[in-house]
């Protein structure tokens, strides 16, 4: 069995691609290998267009069953090819995009993936919406990236449960800002030139909540999280959140958090901006010095930081839905009820309301901050019980084994669907090989 593989990012360029949009399937994908190389063989491509094709002939020539994956979202997966495709995608909203825009026949997801025949997901959330969208039968299945296996030995790393008032430390080499050493009230501009970005240490105390997104995509909600967080610990100085920023723009990414910030008040919660390319071991670090992963989205395909977070007995605050209905629950966290709101399809050119998105109640953020302080200072062993929930609840959803089991299954049918339609059916005119966003 051979697996070709690809995605629109390299190793090399993924750093100056953070925060653009999809690159978080460069991830995803990198999380997958493992898992495929235990099926067959594996070869990344850079170009389906003109590589696919002719490792399929290879493949077919020595009877090798062969299939593409790319991960990337529908208008940037190549249709008509030879090679069989199957594209990894992540969604969040309710309906799928089933209209082409500016002549872009790619923007209808519902074409392609009638086209390409079968896809791979992420959640329970999407798997439903693709077959409601196509049909009931459509193949679909959810393999969310497998990232347990590697961020589950950590639980053992982080603090035991009631040591939350110990100093816990992160080296790193970028921009750090700290509500206890500067004014966020001061002109942006000014404190981008005192914050340059340079190797120094950020010490952590108290009960530690971390968020990690891209502070310009709107989806994140970002600014619901952070006034939540200010308004329940006003008066608690033993609370700080740390707001990982994920940009390749430092200047673009902090302006914009430090404009939010500009309207609160002063607050004696601790307040820390953090934009750096965190290496495996700093971004570990981070982790193990957290006592609760922080999401306020307003939808989720799967949300990776979060995944890997409860991974490592990370309980979470988060809103209970898409993604998050998978492995979010009251034994591994704080889930915050969430309302559908219209909205319009993140490709839609028109911004016509035709599909909607979750947005998660601000008192209940805040009541969940609340909630989580007094467990974690108040009751260790509740917060030990939290803590073991989000990882079996993760291990359960994302561990290797998981993936494992549901890629055999469906490449399994996926081989036997297409030796019947080979057998039974003359082949169909093929479109010329495109990619869907031409």
């Amino acid at each position: 069995m051979m697996f070709l593989v690809h995605v629109p990012f390299t190793a090399s360029s993924i750093g100056g691609d953070l925060g653009r949009a999809d690159y978080s399937y460069y991830f995803v994908m990198r999380s997958y290998l493992p898992v495929l190389e235990t099926l067959g063989t594996v070869r990344e491509i850079a170009d389906p267009q003109s590589e696919a094709d002719q490792w399929h002939r290879r493949a077919v020539a020595d009877g090798e069953y062969c299939v593409l994956l790319c991960f990337a979202p529908p208008h940037r997966v190549p249709v008509g090819l030879a090679c069989p495709v199957v594209p990894v995608i992540a969604w969040e909203y309710d309906s799928l995009p089933d209209t082409p825009w500016a002549g872009r026949r790619g923007t209808d997801w519902l074409r392609v993936l009638a086209i390409l025949g079968s896809t791979i997901t992420h959640s329970g959330f999407t798997a439903r919406v693709v077959r409601e969208a196509i049909r009931p039968d459509y193949p679909v299945v959810s393999v969310p990236a497998p990232v347990w296996d590697r961020f589950a030995p950590l639980a053992e790393r982080r603090c035991a449960p009631g040591t939350s008032g110990a100093e816990r430390g992160v080296s790193l080499a970028g921009t750090l800002m700290d509500s206890r050493s500067c004014d966020f009230a001061a002109d942006a501009e000014a404190l981008l030139a005192g914050h340059p970005p340079q190797s120094q240490r950020l010490v952590l105390d108290g009960v530690v909540y971390t968020a990690v997104f891209c502070p310009l995509d709107g989806r994140k909600n970002w600014e619901d999280l952070l006034t939540a967080f200010c308004w329940a610990f006003r008066d608690e100085a033993d609370c700080t959140l740390v707001m990982k920023l994920v940009h390749h723009d430092r200047d673009e990414a902090v302006r914009e958090v430090l404009a939010e910030l500009r309207r609160l008040p002063p607050v004696a919660a601790r307040i820390v901006l953090l934009h750096a390319y965190l290496d495996d071991a700093q971004y570990e670090n981070l982790l193990c010095a957290t006592d609760f992963a922080v999401n306020s989205s307003l939808g989720e395909g799967q949300c990776l930081p979060l995944m890997e977070y409860m991974s490592a007995g990370v309980p979470a605050i988060a809103p209970a839905h898409t993604a998050m209905l998978d492995y979010l629950d009251a034994a591994s966290g704080f889930p915050v009820r969430a309302h559908q709101e219209l909205y319009h399809w993140p490709e839609d050119m028109g911004l016509i309301l035709r599909t909607r998105r979750f947005r998660p109640e601000w008192e209940g953020l805040r009541q969940a901050y609340e909630r989580s302080r007094a467990l974690r200072l108040g009751d260790p062993q509740a917060y030990a019980r939290m803590s073991a929930a989000a990882q079996e609840n993760l291990r359960r959803y994302c561990s290797q084994a998981v993936a494992h089991d549901r890629l055999v299954a469906f490449f399994s049918a996926h081989e036997a669907a297409g030796a019947a339609a080979r057998r039974d059916t003359p082949p169909p005119a093929m479109e010329a090989s495109t990619c869907c966003g031409d």
